[in-house]
């Protein structure tokens, strides 16, 4: 194939077409409230932040424990029992009873799960 500067990209027309109609839907489906996103998380068993507010006046360990805190976080044991959650909503919500929450069975990849 000979390509120079001057070659250009032409898309059929048929395509043309399908995008139009594609993107007219979509628009005519915002309009009319249609639109809904679905994603889903995971949260592992003995899941910790990484970042955490600190007390600076705590003296020891009974203290903290008296004021009813902790002296720090707690790093998991590994991975164990894994929760996963599905949710539905758009731009005005949560749809109701589109919550989907399972343990998962599986310590590898959870994407699996939802498939199954």
């Amino acid at each position: 194939m000979n390509r120079d500067r001057k070659s250009v990209l032409i898309e059929r027309d048929d395509t043309i077409r399908w995008r139009r109609r594609y993107l007219m839907t979509i628009k005519d489906y915002h309009c009319q409230n249609r639109i809904y996103y679905l994603d889903e998380t995971w949260l592992n068993e003995g899941h910790t932040k990484q970042k955490v507010w600190v007390v600076d006046n705590i003296e020891n360990r009974r203290q903290a424990f008296n004021d009813g805190l902790t002296t720090g976080i707690c790093n998991p044991s590994g991975k164990e029992r894994r929760l996963i959650s599905l949710h539905i909503g758009s731009k005005a919500g949560f749809v109701e009873n589109g919550l989907l929450l399972f343990e998962g069975k599986k310590t590898t990849d959870y994407h699996e799960e939802r498939n199954a």
